[in-house]
């Protein structure tokens, strides 16, 4: 007598999805509202009222979703009473609704969300399903555990945005599709119509599915035209295609913009369609592996999918690829046009046009339409292994290392990168929604624990709902109220910096906060949002550069929020001006320091990560007693190598110019063998203690001997020497 196992098959798929929804669920809790999410509370609720259905980019289908949940809030206000409304101006109404009518922001962030965590376990359900259906109960069961620990997959679930559900609808048309090519009926042609038709009003990468379609229906046909299937109706599948599934998701995506006739059927989605592709082309700056890129790179997604799915998905994709071709390729090559095309090529072409026509280079939510078709495949190396002990071992492991990697980031998903990167680098390869959405203000309060602090914010939530204390900073969207803040010498306080704008994904300036990027923050929370402490210290009184200025006066001021400074130009090739009081030292890219200065405070990168300036914090230490003192500079020591010599001076009191420094060698009966005159900081810009290096280089030519060296200072005016000073001999 067979054991029976349904029992416990039945026990494990429950367990998979309750994994995911207390995983999901434990993300959906605890986090403020992502960037996006404000619309989709407004958007369908307001459609809902009004009939009016706001443009801002997107199918609506996905939105109708969270309405679901939205409506269930109690004492909503009429959206026409929200601030922009009648502009059409969908961030001044979500940011009314949500932080300005005294409403439970986060019961509607809540109730917008649930919808989509309950769909997501919808798609674990599906599937398992087609997974069982193409290779048995233990690839289904395996597909689900895919399911329940995919971090990307869990981290979508629990937000109220368009990328779960897209995913969603774009699987079950292709499954309904296969269902359809297996029994070319009715109900399965309906089916396939209404999850198009959701598809495409969900997200517009959708569009995608018409061509993969396409293709699945001519391979379809070639296949059983060559093995002659007297099942097959040929007629009657090209007529259910053309006449049922065509206009059914038709009727699907206009039924979800009311059947709204003016100007015409779908004509709101053209129109959003148009702009979303203008957009693209007009360019939206991506950051990749430390640069960033009005246009993206062609492997932005390639990379996105290397560093944030997991590694043991990673090896089981290759693996059960690996056994499909060879079966293809070995076996049957004539079954290339048989049912693995329907789990292959879907995700093929999809993860090709997001090389080839995706522009927008966004984040790993744009791949999440192919994940479940890469778990069935994953699956279905199962087969493989059920009967070999040390294969088997080896799957055991890899679903250990995988549930591992989930759990230990748990509840914080979205900012998943796995162990090739792992989520405390994130931000040195991505940023954006792969890691800082706005989502972790929550977490920001708890740790400030009402400290003041200054905030630079990638999102759209107000800090303050959630107890911040914050003064704000620039950031994407722009804020209103910011703070004078200088990027290159910070006031003393705490402050926290998104990662998205800490990288400069968005912001006009992605300079802004490289001051930051040379210290130790205090902590990162959740990974996405960095703390540091500027401790108290003299505001930057000085800033010197290297002769001719990089920089205009304008630039350093927005450098130094508009202080009045001190300007100095200097021979930065010869010479090293300490100035007395706190200054910045501007070095560009090329030019170094005639002597060691301490790390630079602040870089100025371009957009592919090179360095064009730095900024250093000279100090100077005034305890060092001078060799001569003179009236106006004061020989503090000197560095005398066969090439060069080397003086430093301190200024007592400025010289009037024009003035310069000499050195003599003299032969030993004082006649003068050779001279040099240098100044590399002009008289102009001293005060009184400042530090001042001098380099002069000694001649090649000098004939051998041993010669007397006499430096000072002297007047190119009128020849007048105000110091005169000896130093050891020189033998050359």
């Amino acid at each position: 007598m067979k054991p029976r196992t349904g029992g416990w098959k039945l026990g494990f798929g429950i367990l998979g999805f309750w994994v995911f929804f207390a995983l999901a669920l434990s993300q959906l809790t605890t986090t403020s509202p992502t960037f996006d999410e404000g619309y989709a509370v407004l958007r369908g609720y307001a459609a809902l009222r009004t009939g009016h259905l706001v443009p801002i980019g997107h199918p609506p289908f996905a939105h109708w979703l969270s309405t679901l949940g939205v409506a269930l809030e109690p004492n909503l206000p009429d959206p026409r009473a929200l601030d922009g409304w009648y502009g059409d101006l969908y961030d001044d109404s979500s940011n009314d609704l949500m932080w300005k009518r005294g409403l439970d922001a986060d019961r509607l962030t809540f109730l917008a969300r649930y919808p989509i965590l309950l769909l997501g376990l919808i798609l674990g359900a599906v599937t398992a399903r087609w997974a069982k259906e193409l290779f048995g109960w233990q690839a289904a069961l395996v597909a689900l555990t895919l399911h329940a620990l995919s971090p990307n997959l869990l981290a979508n679930a629990a937000l109220a945005t368009t990328d779960l559900p897209v995913a969603t609808f774009y699987f079950f048309t292709l499954y309904c599709w296969y269902r359809f090519t297996q029994k070319t009926n009715l109900r399965n042609a309906l089916l396939s119509g209404l999850c198009l038709g959701l598809a495409l009003t969900s997200k517009f990468s959708a569009l995608l599915l018409g061509p993969t379609l396409a293709l699945l229906g001519l391979i379809h046909l070639i296949y059983n035209s060559q093995n002659r299937r007297l099942s097959f109706d040929v007629s009657r599948f090209v007529l259910y295609s053309a006449f049922i599934i065509l206009p059914s998701a038709f009727l699907i995506a206009w039924a979800t913009y009311s059947f709204a006739l003016r100007p015409y059927p779908l004509a709101q989605y053209l129109r959003e369609l148009a702009d979303l592709t203008d957009l693209a082309t007009s360019g939206h700056t991506a950051y990749l592996l430390g640069q960033l890129s009005p246009k993206g790179w062609w492997y932005y997604h390639l990379v996105v999918f290397a560093v944030k799915t997991p590694l043991p998905l990673l090896l089981l994709i290759v693996y059960g690829v690996s056994l499909i071709a060879y079966y293809l390729l070995r076996r049957s090559p004539s079954s290339l046009f048989s049912l693995p095309s329907s789990l292959l090529l879907p995700p093929f072409l999809y993860l090709l046009a997001t090389i080839t026509i995706f522009s927008l280079n966004v984040g790993y939510r744009y791949l999440l339409p192919a994940l479940p078709f890469l778990h069935i495949l994953a699956a279905s190396t199962m087969r493989h292994a059920i009967r070999n002990t040390s294969r088997l071992t080896f799957y055991l492991l890899l679903f250990t290392f995988h549930a591992a990697s989930t759990l230990l980031i748990a509840p914080h998903f979205l900012a998943y990168f796995n162990e090739l990167v792992g989520p405390q680098n994130g931000y040195k390869v991505l940023a954006d929604s792969n890691l800082d959405w706005g989502q972790d203000l929550p977490a920001l309060a708890q740790y400030l624990d009402g400290r003041p602090v200054y905030f630079s914010y990638f999102g759209q939530a107000d800090p303050h709902y959630y107890g911040i204390n914050s003064t704000p900073l620039p950031g994407w969207p722009p804020p209103t109220g910011v703070a004078d803040y200088a990027p290159a010498d910070p006031a003393p306080g705490l402050y926290a910096i998104s990662a998205s704008n800490f990288v400069g994904a968005q912001l006009d300036q992605p300079n802004t906060y490289a001051y930051f990027r040379e210290l130790t923050p205090l902590a990162v929370v959740n990974y996405s949002i960095f703390v540091y402490e500027v401790p108290e210290h003299e505001p930057v009184t000085t800033f010197a550069q290297c002769a001719p200025p990089l920089l205009n006066q304008n630039a350093v001021a927005d450098l130094l929020a508009n202080r009045a400074v001190r300007h100095i130009t200097f021979d930065c090739a010869n010479s090293l001006l300490l100035p007395a009081d706190a200054a910045l030292l501007l070095y560009p890219e090329g030019q170094s320091s005639i002597s060691n200065l301490q790390p630079p405070v602040y870089e100025w990168q371009r957009s592919d990560g090179t360095v064009y300036y730095r900024l250093y914090h000279p100090s100077i230490t005034n305890n060092q007693l001078p060799i001569t003192n003179s009236k106006y500079l004061s020989l503090l020591d000197y560095d005398l190598t066969p090439s060069t010599l080397t003086l430093r001076w301190r200024v007592n009191e400025p010289a009037p110019p024009p003035v310069s420094i000499f050195v003599h060698f003299n032969w030993p009966d004082g006649a003068l063998a050779e001279a040099y005159d240098a100044l590399g900081v002009p008289a102009e810009y001293w005060q009184k203690g400042d530090i001042i290096s001098q380099r002069h280089s000694i001649s090649p030519d000098l004939p051998p001997g041993e010669y007397g060296v006499e430096v000072g200072l002297y007047s190119l005016a009128d020849g007048t020497r105000y110091s005169d000073i000896a130093l050891a001999s020189y033998q050359k």
